[in-house]
């Protein structure tokens, strides 16, 4: 008689009676195997500049060979994406909608398009980890880099898996636990516990990068402190804010007055806890630019995804030899 069975693919750890699907809507019991529904279903494929991940430090100016399949463990009532991460979305039809692909058939896309690196996106990719992993150890064997852009909440069993074939991660810190509950229905704990996991790694694990969305009331200067202190702290590198636009059942249904942010933003880096703090509250690209911190010097300039001046040699300064974190 088929059993109940637990997942550890995230921190909810759910357990899947027969013949149903997790929280996720993607982890499902079948006749006593955990499979995940939908396997190799995956969304057209998009070309994308890296900065727009945003991954500032890691193969500035080249493009991401872009993949997700459908799912997520958060319900963020902001989601982007909505239609492909939300579990009432999740359908028999949504899925017919899908392009069907082997792992060495998205790996031979990327292999034949322009980009440098195949990235697990737009969706979280934590709920179809085992896909991803497959993609990505045939991608870092035919010399592609791997990304993955993720809310950070798996297990550590999810780590010990996802670590060894993945070059640059970068998790979203949505804010203090007040946000995780009230907007997302989840928890903050197991996110911190993983941006310190992967940080203690050092270069044994992957690079990362963390992004947070400044929402309007919630995300407040008084937040964004605390979570600079915490990524201080743990060692993180590179820190983005980035501007909240609303979407889905956001109750947000304003943008922000960025003005004291950006003035925070420059405290932030004046501070220099976290090395790299970058911004998007404007058009201007002076919130982009990463300047070398021994001779001050402007080494990547991007101006909306687009880079526009580069002065790396093998990932230090160009002028004064100072090395900079990343993949570059």
């Amino acid at each position: 008689m088929s059993q109940v069975l637990q997942c550890d693919f995230c921190w909810r750890r759910c357990r899947i009676p027969p013949g149903e699907t997790g929280y996720c809507g993607i982890r499902y019991n079948d006749h006593g195997a955990l499979q995940t529904r939908g396997y190799g279903s995956i969304l057209p494929p998009a070309l994308d500049p890296i900065e727009k991940k945003p991954f500032y430090h890691v193969l500035p100016g080249t493009q991401a060979f872009s993949i997700a399949q459908l799912g997520c463990n958060f319900r963020c009532e902001f989601c982007q994406n909505y239609r492909i991460s939300q579990k009432p979305f999740i359908t028999d039809q949504a899925f017919r909608a899908l392009e069907q692909y082997t792992p060495q058939g998205v790996v031979s896309r990327a292999l034949a398009s322009p980009c440098k690196s195949l990235a697990f996106t737009y969706s979280e990719p934590t709920v179809w980890q085992d896909f991803m992993i497959d993609c990505a150890s045939l991608a870092k064997d035919a010399g592609l880099h791997t990304l993955m852009v993720t809310n950070g909440a798996f297990t550590t069993q999810a780590l010990e898996r996802i670590a060894p074939v993945m070059d640059a991660i970068n998790i979203d810190l949505k804010g203090d636990s007040r946000v995780y509950r009230q907007l997302c229905q989840a928890d903050d704990g197991p996110v911190r516990d993983r941006i310190k996991d992967i940080l203690k790694a050092g270069e044994a694990g992957p690079f990362l990068e963390v992004t947070t969305l400044v929402i309007p009331d919630w995300v407040t200067p008084g937040v964004l402190e605390s979570l600079y202190d915490f990524l201080g702290e743990a060692g993180a590198p590179v820190w983005h804010l980035t501007h909240f636009v609303p979407r889905y059942r956001s109750r947000v249904t304003r943008t922000n007055d960025y003005g004291s942010y950006q003035e925070l933003l420059k405290t932030f880096q004046a501070q220099g806890r976290v090395p790299y703090v970058y911004g998007d509250f404007t058009a201007s690209d002076n919130q982009a630019v990463t300047s070398c911190p021994d001779c001050g010097r402007v080494l990547i300039r991007r101006t909306v995804f687009h880079l526009r001046e580069l002065h790396l040699d093998k990932g230090c300064c160009a002028f004064c030899g100072a090395a900079i974190p990343g993949i570059f």
